[in-house]
């Protein structure tokens, strides 16, 4: 509904000065009067917002260019001080949020709980987001957030843990800065530590544990040993359930080559008979033809 009549008023020339105006100044044709901006743009601007936050979560950006030819402020917040850049990367929505920054709006911009854009996009797993805002300037990948709830902040590696591949990405990002951190190194390995598999990861990237580990972290160590030991034993089992079918077409493969190597020998064999016979009719032929030509 607020689609539709934003882009009424858009059709009849609505021009807006303020980001919450009241009367245009300007007409869309020729011999039209100035328009009065329609009541629900007036008295109902949360419900405009609203429909500028779902406009971006569903990528609908010519709904958000035509909210800004109105005049709308496309940089307010609602209630919890979540902002369109915000919902765009939750919603991995790369055209509107490129747009919305080139537009002036702010990718750094804090929302609930200190929350970037980098944050929303980790928790999403939105990799493509991340990487584009990675290429923007004063974008932080280790950007805290939820400070009072941690001594370093919640950093997007850690909502990310979720999505191996996010992580994986982002700690190759930011390995050596966070390897400089060692609190926040310890932080991650702490909430790490009940995902085996981001364990593995940390590993692979280079990253030790603490040599005093808390309960928690030695607790989700321990589950990584014993991962690491399961798929030992998976994969030795595997090995010896596959070695007697590997020994047996080893054995298939010698038999059918002994049987081509006779089968080859068997051709030459009757290709020599065929030779040595062909020959004889040549002899015999040629004796035949003497014999009459002597007559």
């Amino acid at each position: 509904m607020v689609s539709c009549t934003c882009m009424l008023a858009l059709g009849h020339g609505v021009k807006r000065t303020q980001p919450w105006g009241m009367v245009s100044s300007a007409p869309s044709h020729e011999g039209a009067s100035p328009h009065v901006v329609p009541p629900c743009l007036q008295a109902m601007p949360s419900s405009v917002l609203e429909g500028a936050f779902i406009a971006a979560v569903l990528g609908q950006l010519e709904v958000l260019q035509a909210l800004a030819a109105l005049g709308c402020d496309l940089t307010a917040a609602t209630w919890d001080g979540n902002r369109l850049v915000h919902w765009a990367a939750l919603a991995g929505q790369l055209p509107v949020l490129q747009w919305l920054a080139a537009s002036g709006a702010e990718l750094t911009v804090t929302g609930i709980q200190g929350m970037q854009a980098v944050h929303f996009a980790a928790l999403m797993g939105r990799l493509e987001i991340l990487q584009w805002l990675a290429s923007c300037p004063g974008v932080s990948l280790l950007a805290p957030s939820f400070q009072q709830h941690s001594a370093t902040g919640i950093l997007p590696l850690h909502f990310a843990l979720i999505h191996e591949p996010v992580f994986e990405w982002l700690l190759q990002q930011v390995g050596t800065e966070l390897a400089a951190d060692g609190r926040a190194a310890r932080e991650l390995w702490h909430v790490a530590s009940s995902r085996p598999t981001s364990l593995h990861i940390m590993f692979a990237a280079g990253y030790q544990p603490c040599a005093h580990p808390c309960a928690r972290c030695a607790t989700g160590l321990a589950a990584l040993g014993k991962r690491r030991g399961d798929r030992l034993a998976e994969t030795e089992a595997k090995v010896r359930r596959l070695t007697p079918m590997y020994e047996a077409r080893q054995q298939l493969a010698v038999a059918a080559g002994r049987v081509v190597s006779a089968r080859a020998a068997g051709l030459a064999s009757w290709e020599a008979r065929v030779a040595a016979e062909e020959a004889r009719l040549d002899q015999r032929m040629a004796a035949a033809l003497r014999v009459g030509g002597g007559a």
